[in-house]
């Protein structure tokens, strides 16, 4: 029969229309009555939901209200002016039953256990510990007060008002229920507690008050989950499917959130609502199963329909299709082919319609792109100028080793190798010798690697190594001595022999990570400490370095509000004159305090405010601040004092540095000699070429440079010889020991010695013993600082210094 209408179909072009025609019309008649089902399934679906969740938000509203009522009886005893009144009295007269108002008290609780589902009415003494009950009065003796399970809660959440417990045992009978505790406040002092309780069975029977559907099971849970009323059957939760398992979701969930519907398989939902006044919680279990049924019964007379028309439609479309097709499979497999990237699949098809076209183009496309593939291959996975894999091969090979070591519980090393000063390379010898230096670095590292590593450039001066090895770590060290090795001998670049440094940082899998991000994250973090501390280049990812990074990361973020809030405050240490022990001036230290983070050291904020930009002003302030001081030290002392202040690298590169100086010292009317700025060495390194002529501008303007830490440097004599250094101080790493090192006694005599033929005062830092300040002042040292004369202190304490000091010293 099919080959018959086959053979029609090729006869007449105009049957095959017709055909094709009446495919059609079975098609649109199929996708109508799809979508007809599908809207009315949509339609009942939604209306179904809806007065289920309008049913369960009534009914548990109604719960509330119920539950809510009680409150407005305990807030009537919490609240009365006789409550307090009495409370206030028995504190007083330290008595119970004794104390004045005792009678009105016992009507009112009498009063509010009227009410049928109230068990137990009471007030409690915060102080005395007594209660005070609608049955009669309970000691302290009979019942602590501070054994109730309110009592803790009230104690650590005093501004809470209401406690609602879950079951718990009543004050005064074996019986079981709920109490409803209040708070009571008097002029913001606290009396006492007033509480009623509710007995597990008149809460079932308040609950049971309340008409709903029979398809409607309720339950009640306190904060922690514990049931305090539930419907008379619960062998319904085991009908919700899988075996109640969605249900203790849902009443997880519940216990999570403040309100929710969860519709579930098989036409059953649940609803919660977190009570508004206290902390309970509704749950609603509702079956719908019967209106599941029927809405079965409304789509089954679309599904008869549906299944003939597409039946028939798929039938004629076939036959049409069929030959006009015969080359769609041999086109599907040439293009599965070329999915998996082979690209050597032909279709070779004679004929010469529209598919035979496409066929045609496809053994075309295939040709050109199987010889361009290689090409394509070398320049999305090889770096252009080593060779080597970039760092798309890199995310690649880094997926595969972690699939491979997961399944096989193997680990490996990810090295990440960054080189030193390569800026410089290119800066003194050109791009072209940088390029040249990277191509003998790569073949050189190639040729430490075996076949069981991975080398790749990873950017433009760093590299890493994928290294396998088994459980000790002694391979990787052994792997990375032979990296180092490969390098001791130099490198020839454009006829110059360039020896090479680098640090090396490694994280492991999967100690260190088990995501390629994580791994490359923590190997780049390893190597900039590897860099920056440790002397052999080498350093392990250790996840304090992490912490390490976000606790930086937390005070750069407070650090950009802090000015803002005026957290930033100045100290100030004395400086006394080691010959007349007079004051000769203070050292400015800028000092911050946060709310959250408490005393931040300088050696943390400032490294990040340099970075972040804002020691540009907080230097200015510092600056300014410290001369408005400066006049109030002049007026109590009765003359000038030199006020010596730390600067960053950071402010001696702005354009507009020495101007901002003269205007403050313009403003503030302070002559430049009593201004004195202290630089460390390491701003001097940094800045060797353009310091030395901002240095002296503000020489020539009479302001005093002092070098700090003195010694600790690289070349600390060289910089007496090229700025215009007035002041030089003596790190205190040499004066700790100097009345038990001779080489410290030695090295500090000699610094004092030489830098006074210079003409140039010495400062001794951190004198704290007066053997050292005897030694000092035996070597003519002009100057001393340190915990001997005084610590830093604020404004108002160097006030009071000022006043209380007599030359006298304090070990």
């Amino acid at each position: 029969m099919v080959k018959k209408i086959s053979g029609i179909l090729k006869e007449s072009y105009t049957k095959k229309f017709l055909i094709f025609s009446l495919a059609l019309c079975f098609a649109v008649l199929f996708a109508n009555a799809a979508a007809n089902s599908l809207l009315e399934k949509s339609f009942f679906k939604q209306t179904s939901e809806t007065s289920i969740k309008n049913l369960s938000s009534e009914y548990s509203e109604k719960i509330n209200c119920k539950i809510n009522s009680k409150l407005d009886i305990l807030n009537f005893l919490a609240n009365s002016e006789k409550t307090a009144k009495y409370l206030t009295a028995s504190v007083k007269d330290k008595s119970g039953a004794y104390a004045d108002g005792f009678d009105e008290i016992k009507s009112i609780l009498h009063d509010c256990a009227k009410d049928s589902s109230i068990s137990l009415a009471w007030i409690a003494c915060d102080l005395q510990s007594f209660y005070i009950t609608s049955d009669g009065e309970i000691s302290g003796k009979d019942y602590n007060i501070k054994s109730a399970p309110w009592y803790s809660y009230f104690i650590s959440m005093p501004e809470s008002s209401v406690w609602f417990s879950g079951l718990s045992k009543s004050l005064v009978s074996d019986e079981t229920g709920v109490t409803i505790v209040k708070s009571i406040f008097e002029n913001g002092n606290l009396l006492g507690y007033a509480g009623i309780e509710i007995s597990t069975k008149n809460l079932r029977t308040m609950l049971e008050e309340i008409e709903t559907s029979q398809s409607c099971y309720p339950i009640l849970i306190d904060s922690n989950g514990n049931k305090l009323y539930a419907s008379e059957n619960l062998s319904f939760i085991s009908d919700f499917p899988p075996n109640g398992r969605n249900v203790k979701n849902a009443i997880d969930t519940a216990l999570q959130s403040e309100t929710g519907f969860y519709p579930l398989k098989g036409g059953k939902y649940i609803y919660f609502a977190k009570n508004p006044l206290m902390d309970i919680k509704t749950i609603i279990f509702f079956d719908n199963e019967d209106g599941l049924n029927s809405s079965k019964l409304i789509f089954s007379r679309h599904i008869f329909l549906l299944i003939c028309s597409a039946i028939v439609s798929a039938v004629l479309i076939l036959l049409i299709f069929a030959e006009h097709f015969k080359d769609f499979p041999k086109i599907m497999h040439s293009v599965r082919k070329y999915n998996i990237r082979d690209y050597s699949a032909r279709i070779n098809s004679a004929s010469n319609d529209g598919m035979g076209q496409i066929a045609t183009c496809l053994d075309a496309l295939g040709e050109k792109i199987q010889k361009q593939s290689k090409e394509i291959t070398s320049l999305t996975y090889l770096d252009s100028l080593t060779g080597l894999p970039n760092r798309t091969k890199l995310d690649l090979h880094l997926e595969e080793a972690i699939k491979f070591a997961s399944s096989t519980l193997s680990k490996f090393a990810v090295i990440f190798i960054s080189i030193d000063n390569f800026k410089w390379i290119n800066d003194t010898l050109g791009h072209a010798a940088g390029d040249e230096f990277l191509k003998r670095f790569a073949e050189r590292l190639s040729s430490a690697c075996s076949v069981h590593n991975f080398p790749c450039r990873f950017n433009s001066d760093e590299f890493i190594v994928i290294h396998c090895f088994k459980e000790n770590l002694e391979e990787v060290d052994s792997f990375i001595e032979k990296i180092k090795n490969a390098f001791l001998t130099p490198l020839e670049v454009s006829g110059q022999k360039l020896y090479v440094k680098f640090g090396i940082g490694i994280s492991l899998y999967p100690d260190d990570g088990d995501l390629p991000e994580i791994l490359l994250r923590n190997a780049d973090i390893a190597v900039n400490i590897a860099k920056q501390f440790d002397l052999s280049g080498v350093e392990y990812y250790n996840s304090s370095y992490q912490k390490s990074i976000e606790n930086k990361a937390v005070i750069s973020q407070k650090l950009m509000a802090a000015m803002d809030n005026d957290e930033f405050y100045l100290n100030y240490q004395p400086i006394i004159s080691t010959d007349s022990k007079e004051i000769y001036g203070f050292e400015v230290l800028l000092r911050w305090t946060n709310d959250e983070l408490g005393t931040i050291p300088p050696s943390e904020f400032i490294p990040i405010a340099e970075e972040t930009g804002l020691i540009i002003p907080l230097g200015k302030w510092v600056f300014e601040t410290a001369c408005r001081f400066y006049k109030k030290l002049k007026k109590k002392l009765g003359r000038d004092v030199i006020m010596s202040i730390n600067i960053s690298p950071h402010q001696l590169l702005q354009p507009d540095y020495v101007k901002s100086i003269k205007q403050v010292l313009e403003i503030t009317q302070i002559p430049p000699e009593y201004i004195q700025l202290e630089l460390t060495e390491s701003v001097l390194i940094s800045l060797f070429e353009s310091a030395s002529g901002i240095l002296m501008e503000l020489s020539e303007l009479g302001i005093t440079i002092a070098l700090d830490d003195f010694g600790t440097g690289y070349n600390s004599l060289n910089y007496l010889k090229h700025f215009p250094i007035n002041c030089l101080k003596i790190d205190k790493t040499f004066i700790d020991q100097i009345n038990t090192s001779k080489k410290d006694f030695t090295i500090a005599g000699s610094i004092i010695d030489l830098v006074h033929n210079l003409d140039i005062k010495t400062v001794a830092e951190g004198v704290e013993t007066e053997n050292q300040f005897a030694s000092l002042s035996s070597m003519k040292c002009d100057l001393i600082q340190g915990y001997l004369m005084s610590k830093p202190l604020n404004e108002t304490q160097i006030i009071e210094f000022i006043n209380d000091y007599k030359y006298t010293f304090r070990q």
